[in-house]
């Protein structure tokens, strides 16, 4: 099996942070791609009732373990700005093969079904878990089995190790450090030493990969668990068993300027449209979530970016991201669904109260817009909800 050697200096250690905040960042859009495929009301079809209560229960479950990737990406700032970085909001857009991480796995936007539940076990087994069926469906190359395939949990422990051999590291100001409370996130920890950022780090492999294999709570346990369950109903129910609209696979609102990833673009002009007002939000609510991770620069205005962040991040992307996965796709009688695009960023300026007016003012812009695509989608009501939302909270910016 491969492994990742000890950073020696901290340029070595900021590199395997950010590459960390990438994957964090990557597999929180995939996770949360599957649970928005998943459909909510045996009304749907290729449900029953009682199978109806099921995929809301599993869409739940993927939800509560993309939030908490959320979370270790803002852990993982809170590591970087400990040493000096900043937080870091990049990554590539998917798909990205096998190649591009030490996982040696795909990283994809694509629905419910065996295929994304394996691929996701794949990315959180234990490092004594990691079998030969993880290895084989890590889907390697000929040129990249030798490498093998290296767990999240190995990589957080280099990461580990650096923050316990590398001296005199933590020359971050404290007061940038974000806390459980703004973020409102209960499990985030401060990092101003070795035992805090290595408590962090324990977090993070304790919630994702989990400390025994037959942990249920963990990531892995529950990804093995829902894998379990679909199997079973696939089993008993047959064919007619149907959980997943019929989204496409890793699609894109806009192929030009450098997408950097083979994706399948969205043909249909409004639900393109849709899909690029997500891209908006997303964004928009990645700079604020960067924002709040300089609480020094302006404590009372970093607690109104956090804020809207997460406002964003709970009631705004969820209903248009669920909106994307009923609209056309305009291809071979498929939906569409969110592809989390990144084509550029711009970090926000220096000036704090600038940075809360050019928020509030892209809200409104994108609340407009929200509006005008309910307008024309009538069959789309989570479009008009998100519209009133993004409007509430360039209001509360306003206050």
């Amino acid at each position: 099996m491969a492994t990742i050697a000890t950073p020696k200096t901290r340029t070595a250690l900021m590199a395997l942070l950010t590459q960390a905040c990438e994957l964090e960042h990557g597999l929180a859009c995939s996770y949360l791609y599957t649970a928005f495929s998943l459909k909510q009301q045996a009304s749907e079809g290729g449900l029953t009732t009682d199978q109806a209560r099921k995929t809301k229960f599993w869409a739940s479950q993927i939800f509560f373990v993309a939030s908490q990737e959320m979370l270790h990406l803002a852990q993982a700032w809170n590591l970087l700005t400990s040493i000096g970085g900043t937080p870091y909001c990049l990554r590539p857009n998917l798909p990205q093969n096998s190649r591009y991480y030490p996982l040696n796995a795909r990283i994809a936007l694509e629905p419910f079904g065996e295929k994304a539940l394996k691929r996701f076990i794949v990315y959180e087994t234990p490092a004594h878990a990691a079998t030969a069926w993880v290895r084989r469906q890590a889907t390697l190359s000929k040129a990249e089995t030798d490498r093998g395939h290296v767990t999240i949990g190995e990589l957080y422990g280099a990461i580990a190790d650096g923050f316990s051999s590398i001296p005199n590291l933590f020359v971050g100001n404290p007061a940038n450090q974000a806390d459980r409370q703004s973020l409102q996130f209960p499990d985030l920890v401060k990092v101003r030493d070795t035992a805090s950022a290595l408590q962090g780090i324990q977090m993070i492999t304790d919630q994702g990969e989990g400390i025994v294999a037959d942990r249920v709570d963990c990531h892995y346990g529950i990804f093995l668990g829902i894998l379990k369950q679909f199997e079973e109903e696939q089993t008993s129910a047959g064919a007619k068993f149907r959980p997943a609209r019929p989204v496409m696979e890793n699609p894109v609102a806009d192929t030009s300027h450098g997408y950097g990833a083979v994706a399948h673009p969205i043909k249909d002009a409004l639900t393109r449209q849709t899909a690029e007002l997500f891209d908006a939000i997303y964004l928009l609510m990645l700079q604020a979530l960067a924002f709040a991770f300089t609480p020094a620069a302006d404590p009372a205005r970093s607690a109104k970016a956090a804020q809207a962040a997460l406002e964003l991040m709970t009631t705004v992307i969820r209903p248009v991201g669920d909106a994307l996965t009923r609209l056309p796709a305009g291809v071979h009688g498929l939906t569409a669904g969110p592809a989390f695009g990144l084509t550029r960023f711009v970090a926000p300026p220096d000036d704090p109260a600038l940075v809360i007016n050019l928020l509030r003012g892209r809200l409104g812009e994108l609340g407009a817009e929200a509006e005008r695509l309910a307008a024309a989608l009538a069959s789309s009501p989570q479009l008009a909800l998100a519209g009133s939302r993004l409007h509430d909270v360039a209001a509360r910016c306003a206050n």
